[in-house]
């Protein structure tokens, strides 16, 4: 899953930072293994908030 890390910002700017990250993210995928949850900032950058394994453990805990 990719978020948008920043606030206030409309919604065509929101779809326009998503457009431009699209080469970002594509290169991303290819990186990490699903699930994640990867941030996308207004410069394009695309960053790892949580890896997989994490989440996997998260899940699992709430499952107990």
């Amino acid at each position: 899953m990719f978020v948008l890390a920043s606030q206030n910002i409309s919604g065509p700017d929101q779809a326009e930072i998503f457009l431009k990250a699209i080469p970002q993210m594509e290169e991303f995928v290819r990186k990490y293994p699903a699930p994640f949850i990867a941030k996308v900032y207004r410069d394009n950058r695309v960053t790892l908030w949580k890896e997989s394994q994490i989440l996997l453990e998260e899940l699992q805990q709430l499952s107990e």
